[in-house]
């Protein structure tokens, strides 16, 4: 386990309303008041829900594929909505400034 995973990232409040006024705009009210983590995948945003519903053979598939550029606007804005990741320091995979937990293993790692 860890406690400086990419999925624990929040939304950046900025980007995730540009992302919602695209998802009301593309999808409608329904699925732009649907919770973050419903729209957005940040442990991998390709396989986004409004990314992969809306290509062809998707829910809502209103693009013509990844290439199209309104596809690709939508993209952008998954990624825009996100909070930028900052792994920890690797003094302590526990997330703290020093080490309480005991058990971490990245200075183990680096140290060989």
């Amino acid at each position: 386990y860890s406690f400086s995973r990419r999925e624990d990232i929040s939304a950046d409040p900025a980007g995730e309303k540009a992302l919602r006024d695209a998802v009301r705009q593309h999808f409608g009210d329904v699925w732009a008041e649907l919770p973050y983590a419903c729209l957005v995948n940040v442990a991998d945003p390709a396989q986004s829900r409004v990314l992969t519903a809306s290509l062809p053979g998707g829910d809502a598939a209103i693009f013509t594929g990844p290439d199209d550029p309104g596809w690709l606007r939508l993209q952008e804005l998954v990624e825009q909505s996100m909070a930028p990741y900052q792994p920890p320091p690797a003094d302590g995979s526990c997330g703290q400034r020093k080490c309480i937990c005991g058990s971490c293993w990245v200075p183990a790692q680096q140290m060989k």
